[in-house]
Order: C-alpha cells, then sequence, then structure tokens
C-alpha cells in the first residue's frame, strides 16, 4: 500500500501485457479425497488473485496428492 492505496513495483512484473490475465489452472486431491481446482490470476503482469472451488480454511491440515498443473500463458 502507498498513500492508501494499492501498490504494485513496475520491476517485478511476470508479463509485460496489462488488464487480467489467466496464469495458471491448477487441482488437486487432499488425503480425505477432497477435490480442490483453482486458478491463479495476474492484473498488469502481477500476481493478483488465488481462486479456490472449494473452502480452504482448514487444507493446510491434510497433504496433497495427485497435483495437476495447467501453465495457461
Amino acid at each position: 500500500m502507498r498513500d492508501g492505496k494499492p501498490f504494485f513495483d513496475e520491476s517485478i512484473r511476470l508479463v509485460a501485457d496489462n488488464g487480467e490475465k489467466k496464469l495458471a489452472a491448477f487441482s488437486f486431491r487432499t488425503s480425505d479425497q477432497r477435490l480442490y481446482e483453482g486458478a491463479m490470476w495476474l492484473v498488469n503482469g502481477q500476481l493478483y488473485s488465488l481462486e479456490f472451488n472449494n473452502v480452504t480454511e482448514h487444507i493446510l491440515e491434510l497433504p496433497p496428492a495427485d497435483v495437476e498443473l495447467s501453465i495457461c500463458l
């Protein structure tokens, strides 16, 4: 934050494109067989958000299995 507004350092952009772009899609199954799917989003070339299809409150308590990752750029 800078002056109460989000600040993004241009020197650490992952891509030179402006706007919103999906960086990757992922899925994994936890040890209790719950399936999680999601996406990683860039805005103006910088990581902006991680999106999940299920609540992730206790996700670190269950080790992941069957991990898949697709790069979308």
